[in-house]
């Protein structure tokens, strides 16, 4: 379906851009990663409330891809709606029951459309400053009794941590590198808050939801997989302001096939996914 245009249009601080060539290799590696357990969550919701979603109005704020979305339009049955919520939603595919919507969530206006049964934000809020104030508005988009869904990952940066195993300690020390480079140069200075999916709960709590949970899954990536594969993605993506950062080319094209070598094993980032109804 055509895109309804955002009305209040502002500057996108996240440093992946939907728009970049390897934004499709970014989405598609995330989908792999992060859909199973999500939609299991969903499906737990679901069941938690006697639905499997079917006639919800539902929507996936930072879309994305549209992977969350497109799965859940084929849930919801003919009398479902899926609003698939993104500053660009050019990428994401067209279904019969799914609405793509371009908005800004930090313009302060309210979530398009009608009350939602189910809001999913996956990967958005972190990256936010206005996270808090956000959530609150999603919170007041949900119909009584509806259901908001926000994960979001909980980075680890410290070596000790993050290098399970390396093919040698140059290795070790590169990826390292790259990890602590990326995290203060990219992340950090576009606002993103690595201890916010600890907060969510507290925050959901505080805004009037009931019923709330929090689970967290994690797995190690290892070269090749599709936790490497998305790291590979973001290097493409933000390869110039790593370079500006100290970073050089031979590092970076070593990096890159390092994330393809099995000998690599990292932790993945701890996901946590939080929820909360809003009473009716």
């Amino acid at each position: 379906m055509t895109a309804i245009p955002d009305s209040h249009p502002t500057a996108d601080p996240y440093p992946m851009s939907n728009a970049d060539a390897h934004s499709p290799d970014h989405h598609a590696a995330l989908a792999e990663l992060l859909d199973p357990v999500t939609m299991a969550r969903l499906a737990e919701l679901g069941d938690s409330i006697g639905t499997d979603w079917i006639g919800a109005t539902c929507a996936d704020v930072g879309s994305g891809g549209g992977s969350i979305a497109m799965r859940l339009a084929d849930q919801v049955g003919d009398d479902g709606r899926v609003y698939a919520i993104d500053t660009d939603p050019d990428q994401i595919p067209d279904h019969p029951r799914l609405v793509r919507v371009q908005h800004d969530i930090r313009s302060g206006a309210p979530l398009p459309g009608d009350f939602y049964d189910l809001i999913v934000a996956r990967l958005v809020l972190s990256h936010l400053p206005e996270r808090e104030a956000i959530l609150h508005r999603l919170v007041d988009g949900l119909a009584y009794d509806g259901t908001l869904m926000v994960a979001d990952w909980a980075p680890l940066r410290d070596r000790q941590e993050i290098i399970v195993a390396a093919p040698s300690e140059n290795a070790a020390d590169l990826y390292a590198t790259y990890q602590r480079t990326v995290g203060e140069v990219v992340f950090d200075a576009a606002g993103t808050d690595r201890g916010w999916a600890r907060r969510i709960h507290t925050v959901m709590v505080s805004a009037g939801l009931v019923d709330v949970q929090t689970h967290f899954s994690g797995e190690y990536w290892t070269g090749g997989s599709a936790g490497t594969r998305f790291v590979a993605a973001i290097v493409k993506q933000v390869r110039p302001r790593l370079l500006a950062a100290g970073m050089t080319d031979l590092q970076l094209n070593n990096l890159l096939a390092l994330l393809h070598d099995p000998g690599l094993v990292i932790h993945g980032h701890p996901l946590y996914i939080t929820s909360g109804r809003r009473p009716g």
